[in-house]
């Protein structure tokens, strides 16, 4: 006599995935045909039901890496994981539970804030992300969540100089800049050369954006790329 254990499987119901087992469908069986149809229903299994996970995307909550569930592809794991970071840094997001699921490198946002600027700003945030190919923004705005903030604790400077490092890395017009970082009691000094202005200006925004910054100067240069590179210039002797 054939017995199967009930490892999960999937099948397809009505166009929506649905985990199952074995026993589960034998059970659905009609009872006459279900002897001889025990033998083919197990070479089936066996073939077509590897070991699969219990999902295909992963989740993470805002406050930190905290790895929701196993995801499919490496690279949805750790964009949820880096948009988790982001989030939970931004000085106007830190205060709200904001939870992060991506699936094929589309990213869904979901929990509350309390204006539509900040729904915005999370949206705008996992967009701007490297590798994110999508954003489905579920957050909900609660206005009486204003009076409900629970903001968290001061980061010290060493957590802060990483967490800038972080943001202008994972920003793809500043990730490649020349950028030197002192904090000292919150207060974040910036310098070294960029290209141009707004590039100048574009990383004084992220680092201003980040929780627990307490202010921002701005030492960057300005070096304009030339156009010609010394390597290009011959020398007549």
């Amino acid at each position: 006599m054939l017995h199967l254990t009930g490892f999960p499987i999937r099948t397809k119901n009505g166009g929506h995935t649905m985990r199952t087992s074995a026993p589960m469908l034998l059970a659905r069986l009609p009872a006459s045909p279900r002897r001889p149809a025990v033998a083919l229903l197990a070479a089936l299994l066996l073939v077509h039901a590897p070991l699969l996970p219990a999902t295909d995307d992963t989740a993470v909550g805002n406050g930190g890496s905290d790895e929701g569930s196993v995801a499919a592809v490496p690279e949805d794991r750790r964009l949820a994981a880096r948009l988790a970071d982001l989030l939970a840094w931004d000085a106007d997001l830190a205060p709200f539970a904001l939870d992060v699921r991506v699936e094929n490198s589309i990213v869904r946002l979901s929990g509350t804030v309390a204006t539509s600027a900040q729904s915005h700003a999370a949206r705008r945030i996992a967009d701007t992300a490297e590798g994110t190919a999508g954003v489905v923004n579920a957050i909900y705005v609660d206005p009486t969540l204003v009076s409900a903030h629970n903001d968290p604790a001061q980061p010290d400077d060493a957590t802060l100089e990483h967490r800038i490092r972080q943001v202008l890395a994972a920003d793809p017009d500043l990730a490649a800049a020349d950028v030197d970082i002192q904090v000292r009691n919150a207060r974040v000094t910036l310098a070294g050369h960029m290209p141009d202005t707004e590039q100048k200006a574009r990383a004084e925004r992220r680092v201003r954006a980040l929780y627990g910054v307490d202010g921002v100067l701005n030492d960057i240069a300005v070096t304009p790329r030339s156009a010609v590179s010394p390597d290009d210039v011959q020398h007549v002797p």
